[in-house]
């Protein structure tokens, strides 16, 4: 049994480390520079629709 878990504890820190950070942050860059920006650029109707959505379900919950 120590063995296995030597093992899986091993891929796990490689699977983990350097290739999953990179991997995650390219995919960031791509999919922002493909988007053209989309997160920034609407950021003020995500907030806004974020907004609406918290004080519709405030108001319906009080009704309650």
């Amino acid at each position: 049994m120590g063995t296995v878990s030597k093992v899986l504890e091993q891929i796990n820190q490689y699977v983990w480390g350097l290739p999953t950070l990179l991997l995650l942050v390219s995919t960031g860059i791509i999919l922002t520079v493909r988007l053209k920006g989309l997160q920034f650029s609407k950021l003020f109707q995500i907030k806004k629709a974020i907004d609406n959505s918290y004080y519709f379900w405030k108001n319906n919950l009080q009704k309650r």
